[in-house]
């Protein structure tokens, strides 16, 4: 999906992900995956609350402008840093 360049990405998240085939060794694809890597631009709590009630793990950092966590959920900085091997490809 290509947007105009002022709007952001994040606008066509829902639609972007009901585009999603994972396949596997067998059966049908999944459509759902297991976690979501995104960098801070998607740290908005409607994105959140999609994945959460998908089941999507969401692994990204939170804004300085959002409240803190309040220490039940937990950031997968490991997970987050091989999200950057992604942006270097796409790059």
């Amino acid at each position: 999906m290509i947007t105009p360049g002022q709007r952001h990405e994040s606008t066509q998240f829902e639609r972007a992900m009901g585009e999603v085939r994972l396949r596997g060794r067998r059966g049908r694809p999944r459509c759902r995956p297991v976690a979501l890597a995104g960098d801070k631009a998607y740290s908005d709590p409607r994105i959140r609350r999609w994945l959460a009630r998908h089941g999507i793990r969401a692994v990204i950092p939170r804004r300085s402008d959002q409240r803190p966590g309040d220490g039940r959920v937990r950031f997968d900085s490991e997970a987050y840093r091989r999200r950057s091997v992604v942006e270097q490809c796409v790059g």
